[in-house]
């Protein structure tokens, strides 16, 4: 602290000197031109004109040469922790300025359990960029329904009192609201920990959305109209506009530029991006740069990835500005309508130039322990898909997974027929079967179930990325198939699966955990595209087939989910069975 009074005091020289440059000031909505950034170590010492005193003989001083000095941006709300390391999302998201990332641990948790979100932790804490994690709030999400590696209070807690775990993850609204005891201790240990509490209110509204907030959930990422972000922003949320692979809400919500509000509780997030994205786009550039397209205020677009969710977790007095005793986190931009980065700054170090990374990325490191996260018990057999039908009949009515969106999934009903005691998928209907398995419990506990709308003829699918749980999903329009790829699968302790007549299409080994890839970010992509490629030869009629398959197990949205207990019915809380 010292050094930085001396310098500030033109006592002692700088380490770095940023000179002449236009200062992004977001805590005034200035611009200041004419302005120098005296940077020594991690921090910024001087922000103003008078810096040549702090010039010394080792002094590096990059001439700005008027370009705008625009705070790094933070991604609020990410999802770092599946498909591909973290080192390999840096070597994308920084030369685009992204330079602070707060990301769910979900994933990892549930998959790897306690020792996983630890491991996760020191990973982040490895990387170039200051790098925070959220303390999962729910593993699994509905323990009466679904299993994963299930987390105790004590260790919840445990993790939030991480140094750099700076809040409790996203919390569903309704166990919040029937005051889920688990739940509502979770939420009170992290605000006695003053670390905020994050939201998940999709489908809440008026009465329930006030519970909600009334149990001291901060912000929410779930609005998909500018309506439900008035409605959360007027309750005192922090509204985490969402425009990443999952979706894009940005445009849609917009509108609240037009409506004379305070935007200081608005946040531009991510909420994960896919290799695809991650590589074309970059992070939370293309947000800032979709915003101002949209029409808002450039100032106010960089406000939205900067200052406000630093405010909104604490972190003011590191991150989110430019400015004296603050890590020296900043962009060279030429264009401040363009937002493309000449140099980033991170932490006192120029650690991207012109979209390249001048530094070192050090690889993600697991204990061995967590390489090897498939349990089950033997290689199945096209018998272990088969569903039994009742006695006698045919034919039997049965309930169907149909899905009617890239995430959303109704229960259709409809006959199918019985060939020796057992219900036969018909493929030709579009009608196919899917399964989930448990890949901690040692046994293989699994659930066989049908499904409409995905669109394979022939082939099967498996992943061990499917929410929240984490365990195995596959979908197949024949039994053996979906044997084969389950068991390839188990082979590399984890993946995505694509067979045919049981030969491999393709797959992405994910042996961390069973989640993350130890393949260069290039190598996902294109890998996905090649399974998006030959599911479409297979019959597949999807826009995104792989988040379909992944969240077909996803609890937390209406209405028929498929758990390794039976088929949930979401909105009445219930499992119920496949035969009507």
């Amino acid at each position: 602290m010292s050094e930085l009074i001396d310098v500030a005091l033109a006592k002692e020289k700088a380490d770095l000197i940023v000179a002449n440059g236009t200062l992004v000031n977001v805590y005034t909505g200035e611009l200041l031109e004419e302005t120098g950034v005296a940077v020594k170590g991690e921090y910024v010492a001087y922000v103003g004109p008078n810096w040549e005193g702090m010039v010394g003989a080792d002094t590096v001083v990059i001439d700005a040469g008027g370009r705008f000095l625009v705070p790094g941006f933070i991604d609020a709300h990410a999802h770092v922790d599946n498909l591909y390391m973290v080192s390999e999302f840096v070597k994308y998201a920084v030369p685009g300025g992204t330079t602070t990332v707060i990301t769910e641990t979900s994933a990892v948790a549930n998959a790897m359990g306690y020792a996983g979100v630890v491991a996760f932790v020191e990973v982040l804490k490895a990387q170039p960029i200051p790098m925070y994690a959220l303390a999962p709030a729910m593993v699994p999400a509905y323990p009466d329904f679904e299993s994963s590696s299930n987390l105790s209070n004590e260790e919840i807690e445990g993790i939030l009192e991480l140094p750099d775990v700076v809040g409790l993850g996203e919390t569903y609204w309704p166990r919040v609201i029937q005051s889920d005891e688990d739940v509502l201790r979770r939420v009170a240990f992290a605000r006695q920990l003053h670390k905020p509490v994050q939201g998940h209110s999709a489908g809440a509204r008026s009465n329930k959305l006030a519970a909600y907030a009334a149990a001291g959930i901060l912000s929410c990422h779930e609005p998909i109209t500018a309506d439900e972000a008035m409605e959360r922003l007027r309750l005192g949320m922090h509204v985490m506009v969402r425009d990443g692979s999952m979706r894009r809400d940005l445009e849609a919500i917009s509108s609240i530029k037009d409506r004379n509000i305070d935007l200081r509780r608005v946040v531009l997030v991510t909420d994960g991006l896919w290799p695809d994205d991650l590589l074309e786009l970059g992070c939370v550039d293309f947000l800032v740069r979709k915003a101002i397209g949209l029409g808002f205020d450039p100032m106010k677009a960089i406000q939205m990835a900067t200052i406000n969710p630093a405010e909104h977790f604490h972190l003011d007095h590191l991150v989110g500005g430019i400015a004296p005793g603050k890590y020296a986190n900043l962009l060279l931009v030429p264009d401040l309508r363009e937002v493309k980065c000449d140099c980033v700054i991170s932490k006192g170090r120029v650690v991207a130039e012109h979209g390249r990374m001048t530094v070192p990325v050090q690889a993600d490191a697991y204990p061995e322990a967590l390489l090897r996260t498939m349990h089950l018990p033997c290689k199945l057999v096209a018998g272990d898909f088969a569903v039994e039908a009742p006695d006698g009949p045919s034919k039997a009515q049965v309930r169907v997974m149909d899905i009617v969106g890239e995430m959303l999934v109704a229960e259709h009903h409809t006959m199918l027929p019985v060939v020796d005691g057992h219900l036969q998928a018909d493929p030709t209907a579009d009608i196919i079967k899917v399964a989930t398995l448990n890949r901690y419990d040692g046994l293989g506990t699994r659930f066989v179930a049908f499904l409409r709308g995905f669109g394979l003829r022939s082939g099967a699918m498996a992943s061990s990325v499917c929410w929240d749980t984490y365990n195995i999903v596959v979908a197949g329009a024949g039994d053996d198939d979906m044997a084969v790829a389950t068991n390839r699968l188990a082979e590399l302790q984890g993946g995505v699966v694509l067979c045919e007549e049981g030969r491999i299409l393709e797959e992405i080994p994910l042996p961390i955990g069973g989640i993350i890839s130890t393949l260069p970010t290039v190598d996902v992509r294109d890998r996905l595209l090649h399974i998006d490629q030959e599911l479409v030869r297979l019959g597949c009629t999807l826009s995104n087939p792989f988040l379909t398959l992944q969240t077909l197990t996803f609890t937390g949205v209406p209405h028929l989910r498929l758990t390794e207990r039976g088929l949930l019915d979401v909105r009445h809380r219930k499992l119920v069975g496949v035969v009507v």
